[in-house]
């Protein structure tokens, strides 16, 4: 697989060029630096003109355009995040011209008017609810509690959906002002992987794309590369009780505190070993859960890559009473990992499993297209050579393999959150998973662990809310007696008991 190349051309924007012999056709994505962190009190704008560029002032044109979708792309979507508005389709040869003049002309149309605005509002309203109901059925809590106190605080999610009272802020104007001032060539990034030539590539670009906007009108339009995100150096564990909740949902996140290798394609194919070690040993596990503990469960392992850390995470839903079985479970399945390593047997499985690269780490990520390269530059994360992934993972020995992973899994970070029905007065139960992640690790580790720093969320009691209602009702009589008594009298507020 042929490496991306990236160009900075004299107009301004910038091109990620891929080229792939076996890709017969044309992968696009055409986005903009811009993007939520631009919204200011308008929480939501960038998330409502995306939903725009789809539409017309003519619903009948509105149709018409949609097939037009439906006929010249594959695949075709939009998306919207902190940092960009992005557009993204694949196209077969003859269809490719036609798709890109579907994109100049949402760039070059883009007039709203404040009936259409009015009933797209609508429509994200409805996204933003079915988005919250998914949050709430499918998504731990407890993964985004630790998340956010992981991070720094300058780094935390944007607002991107917005709500009801900021959307109804949004005008027409104030739409096209966005446009004008950050739709530039400037913040523009294409990406592109196709097995045809440069040169073609960027005749498309020019004709379609780059004929359709100007430069920056002035230096303060330009909008720079996002910060990424840094993570915290110490190990937390995060009690966040919810009375009306009936589930405790725990999260339990291994840190990596640096890469072990400066090449991406050696350490990324230990990844991809582990994860599939980690997922035949953890179905397993969820299975003894499931039986024992009726849990309703979801199991993964995952990279979420910042700044200087990597995350491995593990999550699930619980009742009350089987929560601290439920820890211990998950604590038992690292701290066998991180003393014994991984199986010979189970290695040679994975090994047999990879071999062949098609059907498996490319096939996994067949997704690594123009949207991927796309993100890849604009988070600032490094290009994998797959090819060289499955040459790591061929001559990767079971001794090496185990030597790594045993040293992240007894020198991690171990960062722990818990969502739910339990009562602050007894969050002391916690402390357990202290214990439990610990007093593992390799004697000589010992001293590499960071003491956890234990935060909590107090809930209140529902007898205590009364007590401070009529404590609040006792003091303001006193006042009042007070105010009509000779002020040189002192009266003791004190609470009896």
């Amino acid at each position: 697989m042929a490496k991306q190349q990236i160009f900075k051309l004299e107009n301004g924007s910038t091109l990620i060029y891929q080229k792939q012999s076996a890709f017969n056709g044309y992968s696009f994505a055409i986005g903009f630096r811009s993007g939520a962190q631009l919204d200011g009190k308008y929480k939501g704008l960038s998330h409502l003109l995306e939903h725009l560029l789809f539409r017309t002032t003519n619903p009948k044109s509105t149709n018409a355009l949609l097939d037009n979708v439906l006929k010249y792309t594959i695949n075709q979507n939009a998306y919207t995040s902190e940092d960009c508005i992005c557009v993204t389709f694949s196209s077969v040869y003859k269809n490719v011209e036609q798709a890109l003049a579907y994109v100049r002309d949402r760039l070059t149309n883009t007039s709203f008017t404040k009936s259409q605005i009015e009933k797209e509002i609508e429509v994200v309203k409805h996204e933003i609810n079915l988005y919250k109901d998914a949050n709430d059925y499918i998504t731990p809590s407890a993964l985004d509690c630790l998340l956010n106190n992981l991070i720094d605080d300058g780094a935390k999610n944007l607002n991107i959906l917005g709500n009801s009272k900021t959307l109804n802020q949004i005008t027409p104007n104030l739409l096209r002002t966005y446009v004008r001032r950050y739709f530039n060539l400037d913040n523009l990034i294409i990406s592109v992987t196709t097995n045809k030539s440069l040169e073609n590539v960027v005749s498309l670009c020019d004709s379609y794309i780059y004929s359709a906007l100007k430069p920056a009108a002035c230096k303060e339009y330009i909008v720079s590369f996002p910060k990424l995100p840094t993570v915290k150096n110490y190990n937390t564990l995060i009690a966040n009780p919810d009375q009306y909740s009936k589930n405790i949902s725990i999260c339990l996140l291994l840190r990596e505190r640096a890469g072990f290798a400066e090449d991406i394609n050696l350490e990324y194919a230990y990844d991809v070993v582990e994860e599939y070690m980690m997922n035949s040993l953890g179905s397993l596990l969820w299975e003894v859960l499931r039986t024992k503990n009726q849990l309703v469960y979801s199991f993964n392992l995952s990279n979420l890559d910042y700044t200087n850390a990597k995350f491995k995470a593990f999550s699930a839903v619980t009742s009350p009473s089987k929560m601290r079985k439920t820890i211990s479970e998950i604590c038992k399945l690292i701290k066998n990992i991180s003393l014994y390593g991984v199986p010979a047997k189970k290695f040679q499985d994975v090994k047999n499993a990879l071999t062949d690269i098609k059907s498996a780490t490319l096939q996994k990520f067949k997704n690594s297209n123009a949207e991927t390269n796309f993100s890849n530059y604009l988070y600032g994360n490094e290009f994998l050579d797959y090819k060289k992934v499955n040459d790591y993972i061929s001559k990767m020995t079971l001794e090496d393999f185990n030597n790594h992973i045993m040293s992240i899994y007894s020198m991690a970070n171990v960062s722990v959150a818990v969502d739910g029905n339990f009562d602050t007065r007894k969050c002391y139960n916690l402390l357990e998973i202290e214990k439990m992640l610990g007093n593992y690790s390799h004697i000589y580790l010992k001293n590499n662990f960071n003491k956890p720093l234990i935060e909590t969320s107090p809930i209140k009691d529902p007898n205590l809310d009364v007590f401070d209602k009529l404590k609040e009702e006792y003091i303001k009589q006193i006042n009042n007696e007070c105010d009509k008594k000779d002020t040189s009298i002192k009266i003791d507020n004190t609470l009896v008991k």
